[in-house]
Formats: C-alpha cells, sequence, structure tokens
C-alpha cells in the first residue's frame, strides 16, 4: 500500500552478548528502509511531515537469528 503519514518501529535483536549502541544500528537502516519506502513510491518523501517519528527499542540478543524487525504503522 501507499502510505500518506507513518510512524517506525525498530526493534533490534543483536547477535552476541557484546553491549552495543542501538543506534548506531538502527539510523544506518532507517536512513536506507526510508529511501527504500519513497524509490518504491511507498511515501511520498521521507521528511517529517510523512515520518514524524521513529521508535528504536533493544529486543534481546538471538544467537541464531540476530535481526532488526520492521513495523510501519500507519497515522
Amino acid at each position: 500500500p501507499k502510505f500518506n503519514k507513518i510512524r517506525l518501529h525498530y526493534t533490534i535483536y543483536l547477535g552476541s552478548n557484546q553491549k552495543s549502541d542501538i543506534m548506531n544500528w538502527v539510523s544506518i537502516i532507517d536512513k536506507f528502509f526510508q529511501d527504500c519506502l519513497v524509490k518504491a513510491e511507498k511515501l511520498e518523501d521521507d521528511n517529517y511531515d510523512y515520518v514524524p517519528e521513529v521508535i528504536a527499542k533493544f529486543g534481546g540478543v538471538d544467537l541464531t537469528n540476530p535481526r532488526i524487525e520492521i513495523e510501519i504503522e500507519e497515522l
């Protein structure tokens, strides 16, 4: 679907018990993910009129399946 305004939720699951700054991971993913939404014409632009809020949280350590899960919430 095409979105008018969204909030993005990122949950990071690290692949080791080493302490990490979650925004080091999420900020890079967020930049490219929002650009992809615009390029795929799912979002008009990625400025604050269209994406006024981004939420990032630590989901835990998953040694077998490290990942970042992304939820798109339409506002």
